[in-house]
């Protein structure tokens, strides 16, 4: 068996192959570290000038993605996978039990803890915001944080132990070759040296946009018009702000410790049966700090924050300009803005050093890190921040590009469209938080309503590291790439590993569900070509 790619679902299968005693190639296009040259290849168009650029949180390297990610690990809901007749092309080809069992190894393999995602049971019972009551909005579905887990690092050891896995790095995929059956992979080297690996199977486990351009410069997978269509990502947006009543009560914001010692946050999610008669996505609403770009917060961190990254790091530098036009209104001018930030890192000196050394021991010196900055508001006010999911739409899609790379082989042209249903979502998911929150008494959610429609559409934006839905899984051929053991629908031995087969994207992260979909995939490859 050939894997193309090193990241988490093609180490899991890897490893997963130990145990069965199949012989495997696995073939990763970098090297240990990041290369420019190597790197390039991600390079591509997109349409929109929405999208994030095609190569960024694309990893050509041992480990893939996982060098970089924050750890965030959260499982699908029961509703994700249903059909619903709200949701275009919703419906997976089985529910979550089938993947249950996988989820529950693929929280090990994370080294996330036990496999708990209720406040109720992994944590100590104190609410997320006091006295909060609300029968379809939920306040105890949490998230769950992997150290975060750099599969290479972590498992290298293993597959080199092992004698049926050989790992080829600086190895590119150029194209698959074949009829009915895939019988190789040209592939390039280091120094451009050209080769070809024969496998009995060949599973792809490159990224849900690689995955579009090895298939479709190989000639395969586009039987029913599906490859690179319904390309989903998960919608991110920051609107509204959740306001306590009284400005003291009682609330859980940033990071607790799980009762097995993980750490985790809390945040607002919708009963299934309330997102079907609003008719909406999955979705969900996390509490968030100030905005580090207003000097009105007088929190020194966060003005050391947005100092530090507004003359550090350029996309952030670029992220922050349409935040400190809005924070301008109540400055005069840039020097205001800066004089605010100075005042507060500077009277605010000792509060600072004494983060910094905190944040150096539990952030860069622990395995186990605390994943981000969250700090408590004295006023009671916190920003929301929005995740959802992201409808299926078939004019949302990845094809080839006229520009090839430095192997002849076409770039990415991506064109990301998001729907009326997406841009839907976020603003009643902030209608239906207010109306809980003020119904119980606890506080209000603060937005312009007489523009909240119009703000939904112009604040959301495509969470750029999810590349979901290109080669999507269905029952009929006619209806997508693969079907429900990720086999491709025409092609007996070519499979497809990673969130590229979701046919929908649910409101999770999905690694998670990627790492236990790879565990499901390498039982059956076990099961269907033997030792």
């Amino acid at each position: 068996m050939c894997i193309g790619g090193a990241g988490a679902a093609g180490i899991v299968l890897a490893r997963q192959s130990v145990q069965s005693k199949l012989g495997v190639i696995v073939l990763e296009s970098g090297g240990e570290n990041l290369e420019a040259e190597q790197q390039a290849l991600n390079d591509g168009e997109v349409v929109d000038g929405v999208h994030p650029p095609a190569h960024l949180y694309r990893q050509r390297r041992l480990g893939g993605s996982t060098t970089i990610w924050g750890g965030r690990c959260v499982p699908l809901d029961e509703q994700d996978f249903w059909k619903r007749p709200h949701v275009p092309l919703s419906g997976w080809p089985f529910d979550r039990s089938a993947l249950h069992p996988f989820y529950e190894s693929a929280q090990t393999l994370l080294e996330a803890g036990v496999f708990d995602y209720s406040a109720a049971t992994a944590l100590r019972g104190v609410e997320l915001v006091e006295a909060f009551r609300d029968p379809d909005m939920l306040a105890e579905g949490l998230e769950r944080f992997s150290p975060p887990t750099n599969f290479w690092k972590r498992y290298r050891a293993e597959l080199a132990k092992s004698a049926p896995v050989t790992v080829i790095k600086h190895a590119t995929c150029l194209r698959l070759s074949g009829d009915q059956a895939v019988t190789g992979l040209e592939c390039a080297g280091a120094g451009d040296v050209r080769f070809k690996v024969r496998a009995r199977a060949v599973v792809l486990a490159v990224g849900g946009l690689e995955t579009v351009r090895v298939l479709a410069h190989s000639g395969y997978g586009n039987h029913s018009g599906m490859l690179g269509r319904t390309y989903m990502c998960h919608i991110e947006a920051a609107l509204g702000q959740l306001r306590l009543s009284p400005a003291n009560r009682g609330v859980q914001f940033g990071f607790e410790r799980t009762n097995d010692g993980i750490y985790c946050r809390r945040r607002f999610t919708l009963r299934p049966e309330r997102q079907d008669a609003l008719g909406i996505l999955n979705a969900a609403l996390r509490l968030h700090h100030a905005n580090v770009v207003d000097p009105s917060h007088r929190h020194p961190v966060l003005s050391a924050i947005y100092l530090t990254k507004k003359l550090l790091i350029p996309e952030y530098a670029r992220k922050f300009t349409v935040l400190e036009h809005e924070a301008m209104r109540s400055f005069r001018n840039d020097v205001g803005l800066w004089l605010g930030h100075i005042r507060n890192v500077t009277f605010g000196a000792p509060q600072l050093a004494g983060f910094a050394f905190s944040w150096v021991l539990r952030h860069y010196l622990a395995y186990r890190r605390i994943p981000y900055v969250a700090l408590p508001s004295a006023a009671g006010t916190y920003p929301l921040d929005f995740t959802g999911e992201q409808a299926p739409n078939p004019e949302s899609r990845v094809s080839l590009a006229r520009e090839t790379d430095r192997y002849g082989v076409p770039r990415l042209k991506i064109d990301w469209r998001p729907s009326e249903l997406d841009w839907l979502t976020l603003s009643r998911m902030l209608r239906e938080l207010r109306r809980s929150l003020e119904g119980c008494g606890c506080g209000t959610v603060e937005y312009d309503e007489q523009r909240l429609d119009q703000d939904a559409r112009a604040s959301t934006a495509p969470m750029g590291g999810h590349h979901i839905g290109t080669a999507r899984m269905s029952e009929s051929p006619s209806a997508g790439v693969v079907n429900a053991d990720g086999r491709m629908h025409d092609v007996d031995n070519l499979y497809v590993a990673g969130c590229a087969t979701f046919p929908t994207s649910g409101q999770a992260n999905p690694t998670l569900t990627i790492v236990a979909m790879a565990l499901r995939l390498a039982q059956y490859l076990e099961t269907r070509l033997g030792g």
